[in-house]
């Protein structure tokens, strides 16, 4: 819980502190100026094929260290109760 609880708070204290811009309708509410133009985010298929095999792979890993800890602590309940 007390480690839950952390990571909930870094990652407040990390969104409050970024002063980035992301899109067009962040310009515009912050500085109340008329957009010109934009640059397009161009990616290749090689990016986005990387990108979601990254996300497989780190949601693969977490399924993976999540079962680990769930066996551990069933091993460790079983092994401490009998």
């Amino acid at each position: 819980m007390v480690g839950l609880l952390l990571g909930v708070v870094l990652a407040g204290v990390r969104e409050m502190k970024d002063t980035t811009l992301k899109n067009l309708k962040d310009v515009r509410a912050y500085t109340q100026l008329t957009v010109l133009g934009s640059v397009p985010l161009l990616e290749d298929d090689v990016v986005v094929k990387r990108r979601k095999r990254m996300a497989l792979l780190s949601w693969m890993t977490a399924l993976v260290v999540g079962a680990v800890v769930m066996a551990g602590a069933v091993a460790y309940y079983y092994v401490t109760t009998t």
